[in-house]
């Protein structure tokens, strides 16, 4: 069984980068975005390696600073332990509001897999949308509840650990033995629901048709379907 997980964004604590990075757009944009996967960056020179609390707030386990989500030790930890040696992780030095350094170092958690495998259809789904300015203009957005989510089991096939892609993307999708980790060793502030899962394979045609037709007219801008 499988689970769809997210930080809580409305629970602190509060911190910016001090680095000229970590911005979602721009010069010094960071080279990940939220849970949207990506493979493995080698070039670090856009990675955070400090930030200060901007307003009070006890740590906790995972926040969000930006478009990157941090973890503590542990939860690092805990994810090496359920998939070793497959994400990165990269050193972030926090700082209070005053400027003392906290002595626990945290790190950005970036998840390099990723599988189109949403059943849309099934799926609790918000009406398809279509990006409405830049370069992607026109191109399809599929949304769905994470309450509601269906995904295809054969896709994922031997990933543990992985965010959605191409149909309701970023969604991050963890296995039931880390949902059942996270609770016994008390991490709180993350929101966990069940996803539905079905032996069948996932098919652009019958999930995405209007984003396969959209790549046929814009080769340049076109959507992979490629698991990560």
């Amino acid at each position: 069984m499988t689970y769809v997980m997210t930080i809580r964004e409305e629970t602190g604590p509060w911190f910016e980068f001090e680095d000229a990075t970590g911005r979602s757009s721009g010069e010094g944009y960071l080279p990940f975005y939220h849970w949207v996967g990506s493979e493995k960056v080698t070039d670090l020179s856009n990675i955070p390696t400090s930030a200060r609390q901007t307003r009070k707030g006890k740590l906790t386990d995972a926040f969000w600073v930006a478009n990157a989500g941090l973890v503590s030790p542990r939860f690092k930890d805990l994810i090496e332990e359920i998939e070793p040696d497959t994400h990165q992780f990269f050193p972030v030095a926090l700082k209070d509001i005053d400027g003392t350094p906290y002595p626990d170092q945290y790190f950005i958690w970036h998840v390099t897999q990723q599988v189109a495998c949403v059943m849309f259809k099934e799926s609790d789904n918000w009406p398809i949308g279509s990006v409405k300015y830049g370069p992607t203009v026109g191109q399809p957005i599929y949304s769905c509840h994470d309450t509601g989510l269906v995904i295809s089991k054969s896709a994922f096939s031997h990933r543990k650990i992985f965010t959605t892609g191409a149909v309701c993307g970023g969604e991050l999708i963890i296995p039931d033995d880390m949902v059942r980790k996270i609770k016994k060793q008390g991490i709180k502030f993350l929101r966990m629901h069940p996803v539905v899962e079905v032996d069948r394979p996932w098919l652009p045609e019958e999930n995405c048709p209007e984003l396969l037709a959209y790549n046929e007219e814009h080769p340049d801008q076109a959507v992979s379907f490629e698991p990560l």
